[in-house]
């Protein structure tokens, strides 16, 4: 599923940042919703920062790959710049972050191109 995603457009290169993001990082859903341009370090070590049920926050150590994506992705959108720390890492097309729901959109649009 991972490569299914296709990179040439916003929305591919979105989708498969997001997916990257949630299998390396090993988010549940709401904790990626609500990933915020602060959480993502790029710098050694990279990491994502996450926070979870019961507003515990662990980090989580990120590979080459992932924050390659990240930075290419948080630089397309402008959100490596100054200022936009507090805004979502993953918005819908009205750039709102993206819901639980959302995200959930997303990956039943993938399988079903498996099947």
């Amino acid at each position: 599923m991972l490569a299914l995603p296709d990179r040439s457009t916003r929305q591919g290169r979105r989708d498969a940042t997001l997916f990257a993001t949630l299998y390396d990082t090993g988010a549940r859903v709401q904790e990626l919703a609500d990933l915020a341009v602060r959480d993502i370090r790029l710098q050694r070590p990279a990491m994502v920062s996450l926070t979870g049920k019961g507003r515990k926050t662990r980090h989580v150590p990120q590979d080459g790959s992932t924050i390659t994506l990240l930075a290419a992705y948080l630089a397309e959108h402008r959100l490596d710049e100054s200022g936009h720390d507090d805004y979502p890492v993953f918005f819908n097309q009205h750039r709102a972050r993206l819901s639980r729901g959302g995200v959930a959109w997303i990956i039943r649009k993938y399988q079903a191109h498996r099947c």
